[in-house]
């Protein structure tokens, strides 16, 4: 209520266009200013008439409307124009609606029918965007993230280009005819029938590497129904090449697509930036190193791509650092160019590959000696087992550094039963903010998955050890971006469009020595999704790609999860809610309009919640309030991280309810004090009362601790001659629900009234 007093005097300027005519206005409004009073005074500035048909503008002697084109809404006539919170840039086109129609469109992907308002001299790209607009009001995600979509009318067999106006696709009857959109069926008759929004085609980017010294990128548009073959055609015409190897497609997780694939099924679980590699398919070489020369290991490799790309895959499998390779030879002897790739350098297939290696002892018990604790940079390696770096408790961990806590996420043998090891990772999950930050610990699983190899161990128990550890991390990672989504969202100030032409640098650390992403597009990505997509790309895709494939996807829908679209319309309020509600509630007053409803913080008149029945505003108070309660995550609690800087990242549910109960608490002062007797303030206050009374009856304790703080807010608790007008049965029931809910003992009362409820309860 203070943001709104300090606005109330201010004055707003936005910029008006009236097609066909090209011409910007400037317009500027108060904060009492309707939409409807909007239109008026820009219908007697710009002397809007028949008669001004001369000056180009789209006539019309009926209604008019106020049309923002970035979102594709109409704004609702009703509301003020200060609700909608115009942005500096945008746009609002005032037109005739004197041949306005509504238009079915059924949405292919959901299943769902929706109808919008719409002009024959919109363009098609409009009426996308008020598709979309829609979409998103019913919360509904079209399924493909990297198709494009489009209008399609199946009479015809035609779809309708975005540039071109509505009214090119329509017959010449339109203006006497049209409720929908009509299509002409041949026989001199006029039928009905649904546009169809459908995908239209898929953008991919192809990326496509061992032909000359530079990849290059490709963008190509596909036919949904499409198969990889027929894409793969495509290509060895426009790269052929007398080279005989055999050319497949990889996906950015390493997974090589099926010949047989259907595009649609491929690019589903990719995003707008992700680039499918065309390459040669993978050929085995015998690896070997200078601490086991009669050790052969069979691995696949990409012969085009320069041995610096494949070497840090072979340093893993082998149990070797990166750092400590001296070189690689043939068996022959000859020395290698890591600058170059296999096949450049003429070796054959099957070739013994020699990893010339330096062993330096770690440093391990230095730190041990002094006493003193390990600092969080040390290798997860090269931390001993001592008193001070872990406690045990027969086979469960006390406690332990960060290192030991993570070695016990993915040890070889946990030592516990399956249950008990799951709730050790599902604790840890919980918790780990408490004591690091969720970039230290993916950095940690990094250095965990990269496994060493004693010079005393055999290659048999090597190898299952290696395996198992990074098996194990890959199933932690995998629980984390499943059920933390959140903790990978990137801002979408800090997201920034790829280029599919641009190859992307890699980390410059051991654990993301690659220095290339195989299917990324663009600039490198920084903060804890940057470095986990890093690892699953550039690392896990060569290793592992069944997991890469689930642990991208996991992140990739922590994107499209995690940022909204923001709209210039207010939040959904009671008032909406309860007119979508199925249960036996009387009939609103017709609204002029199907735009949002009107806002909980401002007075309306077409409609009021006290309207309706105590109980029935109860329960509906009670499922939008429990709705936003259910959002808020266990981690979100810790260290209360709703207080910290960086709470609208960390405790966005907490956030989001804290502002929802400001918000009804600011309604129910408002509520009151809007009415102009004592008298009228007390039946309202009444009212308020029994709703009250009602959520204490369903467990709703934070809905009716915002109630009361609300009537105990100066504006209102000041009203000495409206209390007079109480009947002592509201008094006394306003007094017993206040004895409940005071703060006094440190909220005393409640805490007995809370455990002794019977779930489900909404705490406060």
């Amino acid at each position: 209520d203070e943001f709104r007093i300090k606005h109330i005097n201010d004055t707003e300027r936005t910029t008006i266009l009236i097609p066909p005519a090209t011409t910007r206005h400037g317009f500027e409004y108060s904060f009492e200013v309707s939409v409807k009073d909007a239109i008026e005074k820009m219908r007697g500035d710009y002397s809007l008439a028949p008669a001004d048909q001369t000056q180009g503008y789209e006539i019309g002697t009926g209604r008019w409307g106020l049309y923002h084109a970035q979102f594709g809404t109409w704004l609702d006539e009703g509301r003020r124009l200060f609700d909608y919170e115009m942005q500096e840039g945008q746009t609002l086109e005032l037109r005739a609606l004197t041949n306005q129609f509504v238009m079915r469109v059924h949405i292919a992907d959901s299943n769902q029918r929706i109808a919008l308002r719409v002009l024959p001299s919109l363009c098609v790209s409009d009426v996308i965007r008020m598709i979309h607009h829609q979409l998103t009001q019913r919360q509904v995600t079209l399924s493909n993230r990297t198709g494009h979509y489009g209008l399609y009318v199946p009479s015809k067999n035609l779809w309708m280009e975005e540039p071109n106006r509505v009214d090119l696709y329509q017959t010449a009857a339109h203006v006497s005819r049209f409720r929908i959109l009509d299509v002409w069926t041949g026989q001199g008759k006029m039928r009905e029938e649904d546009l169809i929004y459908k995908l239209r085609y898929i953008l991919i980017d192809i990326r496509t590497s061992g032909r000359g010294s530079r990849e290059h990128a490709e963008r190509f548009l596909v036919d949904p129904l499409a198969t990889v073959d027929t894409v793969l055609q495509t290509l060895q015409v426009d790269n052929w090449a007398d080279d005989g190897d055999e050319w497949v497609l990889y996906t950015p997780a390493g997974e090589k697509v099926s010949e047989q694939a259907v595009v649609t099924d491929v690019m589903k679980d990719m995003s707008r930036q992700d680039v499918l590699m065309y390459r040669p398919k993978s050929k085995p070489v015998c690896l070997s190193s200078s601490f086991d020369t009669d050790i052969r290991i069979e691995v696949m490799v990409d012969f085009t791509r320069p041995l610096s790309r494949l070497l840090p895959m072979m340093c893993r499998r082998l149990g070797v650092r990166h750092g400590n390779l001296w070189g690689v030879k043939v068996e022959s002897g000859m020395d290698l160019d890591v600058s170059k790739s296999l096949a450049e350098q003429r070796i054959a297939v099957g070739s013994r590959i020699l990893l010339d290696v330096i062993h330096v002892p770690p440093s391990l018990n230095t730190r041990a000696a002094t006493g003193k604790p390990f600092p969080d940079n040390v290798n997860i390696w090269e931390e001993p087992d001592t008193p001070e770096t872990i406690q045990v408790s027969g086979n469960r961990i006390i406690s332990g550094t960060l290192n030991k806590l993570v070695e016990g996420l993915t040890a070889e043998d946990p030592g516990e039963g399956a249950m008990q090891y799951f709730d050790y990772v599902k604790t840890f999950l919980l918790t780990y903010q408490s004591f690091t930050t969720p970039i230290l610990f993916l950095r940690k699983l990094i250095e965990r998955y990269h496994v060493p190899r004693s010079r005393r161990e055999t290659w048999p128990s090597f190898e299952k050890y290696r395996t198992t550890i990074q098996l194990r991390v890959c199933n932690v990672l995998l629980q984390w971006t499943r059920h933390y989504q959140a903790e990978f969202a990137v801002p979408e100030s800090e997201r920034k469009s790829d280029s599919p032409g641009e190859v992307r640098g890699g980390q410059s650390s051991e654990g993301l020595g690659e220095t290339e992403t195989e299917g990324g597009g663009g600039k490198e990505r920084k903060g804890v999704y940057g470095e986990a997509m890093a690892f699953v790309e550039q690392i896990l895709a060569a290793d592992h790609p069944g997991m890469a494939k689930q642990i991208r996807r996991n992140l990739i829908r922590a994107q499209t999860s995690g940022n909204k679209p923001h709209l210039p319309l207010p939040h959904k309020n009671i008032l909406s809610r309860l007119k979508k509600s199925p249960s036996r509630l009387p009939s609103l007053p017709p609204s002029p309009s199907t735009s949002a409803p009107p806002s909980l913080t401002l007075p309306h008149t077409h409609a009021s919640i006290f309207k309706y029945h105590a109980d029935q505003v109860a329960q509906q108070l009670t499922v939008i309030d429990f709705s936003l309660f259910a959002q808020i995550r266990p981690s979100e609690l810790l260290n209360q991280a709703w207080t910290k800087p960086d709470a609208a990242e960390r405790a966005k549910g907490v956030i989001q309810l804290t502002r929802r109960f400001n918000a009804v608490a600011c309604w129910t002062a408002k509520s009151v004090i809007e009415r102009p007797t004592p008298r009228s303030r007390a039946k309202r206050l009444i009212r308020l009362i029994d709703i009250a009374g009602h959520l204490y009856d369903l467990n709703n304790f934070f809905t009716l601790m915002a109630i009361i703080a609300g009537l105990n807010k100066a504006a209102v608790s000041r009203l000495k001659l409206t209390f007079k007008e109480l009947s002592s049965r509201s008094l006394k029931k306003l007094t017993d629900l206040e004895r409940v809910m005071t703060a006094e003992g440190s909220y005393k009362n409640y805490r007995a009234c809370i455990r002794s409820v019977v779930p489900p309860c909404l705490p406060y």
